[in-house]
């Protein structure tokens, strides 16, 4: 028996056993009623990494994300529950945080006896089909994983035999050669491969994934029976890889100087480390302009599948009876305060997308600003298609309040995490509540810098450019967050199973 049967043997039942209902008596609540039976059809799409500032101010145009986003409703104060890949993922699948569920990082497994959305589903009926990057270390066997009926991955045996019949014989990938010698610069300053390879859709991973996502809709439907499809994409994220038109969609020159004030974010000692960690400060403008450009025309690419996606579910006669979800599992910086990638907790980095779309049961072309985690999508999701929640889940649900567009019915609090130590000790916290959030960050990760705390108000200051917490002023304010995170953190039960890493690959 695999070690994490046995470490799960007891646990679904002892620990985490039955469920939760996850509806309840909201009429006097002001929660509109249904208009019908909940949703059948389910499509979860996600994208691995999203610069959501661009998404957010428009300066960046995203035609197919703002059309879904015309369709329901944006959560626009949703953050990574971790802003990390697999545990930010994790926290989505499970409804835990990692200080619960044991993904502590990229390299940790998430046990496979954590119940999990897809068992809800499972459980309620649901017949449930992933394709694309679950990112959970639960696939290294190559079998079915997390209750998953079929799934597919570039990574799947099946997948290089199945993406012959896309690729179009003649059609090669290639490389840029005067953007590539300027990529390996950057490498060299930063160990970091932004590079990547010009080529056709057909070559594509996500490309052959969606459309094999498309073909399950379409035999799921034949079938007759409820259905969640997660076609969980692998972009955007680095190395940048996409057709020819995107590829030189934007231009390097006009993305090459800094917006922002970077020496401004020095007094922040998570700034100075990420910048002194990865070197960002030795990067020249024609380095950073070839990074956003490419970064940037990765998501137009991304848009494009997207557009493909719900022109699909239009032409099904679906869009208007399927319940979907838009999500990322992080964001990612794009030279904000100086610096690039992920794992930090500024917005750019930390928060997420979340559009909720399904008519008559989700507002249309509207904004929710009630603070939402990742750990809270698997409740509200669930609580929309009146699934029950399995029992110890810890986010909360919102799907009551996004319905009647009330924060005041949903989460109260997003919290987060980062860099935790093998005995699942965080190196900082952050909350966010209200107008405010708060980051709080342990001595002992910063030598050079010292104890670092950070507390912003969201609504006079959104790109996060005044500190207050050193402010006489705010001493009471920063003083309720970390009463209000303690709180929080005093309702998680403690780990659930020993966290796990997984054995590094010969």
């Amino acid at each position: 028996m695999k070690r994490r049967e046995l470490l799960g043997a007891s646990l679904a039942t002892a620990v985490l056993g039955g469920c939760r209902a996850a509806g309840s008596d909201t009429g006097a609540l002001g929660v509109p009623e249904r208009l019908g039976p909940p949703p059948t059809r389910v499509l979860v799409i996600g994208w691995d990494g999203v610069y959501t500032p661009a998404m957010r101010d428009g300066s960046l145009a995203l035609p197919n994300v703002d059309r879904l986003r015309a369709l329901g409703t944006r959560c626009t104060r949703a953050w990574a529950s971790y802003p990390l890949c697999a545990p930010a993922r994790g926290a989505w699948l499970s409804g835990l945080p990692s200080l619960t569920n044991a993904q502590i990082g990229n390299n940790y497994q998430l046990n496979e006896a954590v119940p999990s959305l897809i068992q809800a589903f499972s459980d309620a009926g649901f017949a449930c089909e992933l394709y694309g990057k679950q990112h959970s270390n639960n696939d290294e066997d190559g079998a079915l994983l997390w209750g998953y009926q079929r799934w597919l991955h570039r990574k799947h045996p099946d997948f290089r035999e199945l993406a012959k019949g896309y690729q179009v014989e003649g059609e090669e990938t290639w490389k840029d050669p005067d953007d590539q010698v300027v990529f390996d610069e950057i490498e060299a300053l930063t160990g970091v491969p932004f590079g990547g390879q010009i080529r056709p859709q057909s070559q594509d991973p996500d490309h052959v994934l969606q459309q094999e996502a498309m073909a399950a809709i379409a035999r799921l439907e034949d079938q007759g029976q409820p259905w969640l499809v997660n076609l969980s994409q692998l972009g955007p994220h680095h190395p940048y890889s996409m057709p020819e038109a995107f590829w030189y969609a934007l231009e390097p020159e006009t993305l090459a100087e800094e917006p922002w004030d970077r020496e401004g974010y020095l007094d922040s000692a998570m700034a100075r480390r990420l910048i002194g960690q990865r070197g960002w400060a030795d990067l020249e403008p024609r380095h950073r302009g070839l990074i956003r450009a490419r970064q940037f025309g990765y998501l137009l690419y991304m848009d494009a599948l997207l557009g493909q996606m719900l022109d699909f579910l239009e032409q099904q006669g679906l869009l208007e009876k399927t319940l979907i979800l838009f999500q990322s599992d992080h964001g990612v910086m794009a030279g904000d305060k100086g610096l690039f990638l992920k794992t930090d907790f500024f917005a750019a980095a930390s928060r997420i997308s979340a559009i909720f779309t399904c008519p008559e049961l989700v507002p249309a072309g509207v904004d929710y600003a009630g603070p939402l985690s990742s750990m809270d999508l698997l409740p509200t999701l669930l609580s929309l298609c009146d699934v029950p929640v399995p029992k110890g889940t810890v986010g909360q649900p919102a799907g009551d309040a996004l319905r009647a567009q009330a924060p005041e019915l949903g989460p109260q609090q997003a919290l987060s995490y980062l860099s935790f130590n093998p005995e699942g000790e965080p190196q900082g916290r952050m909350i966010q509540k209200g107008v405010y959030k708060a980051c709080f960050h342990n001595g002992f990760a910063f030598p050079n810098g010292g104890p670092d705390v950070q507390l912003y108000n969201l609504e006079l200051d959104p790109d996060e450019e005044v500190n207050l917490s050193e402010d006489p002023a705010y001493e009471d304010t920063l003083a309720r967050l970390r009463e209000a995170l303690e709180r929080e953190e005093a309702r998680y039960p403690d780990f659930l199973i020993e966290p796990y890493r997984m054995p590094a690959k010969e």
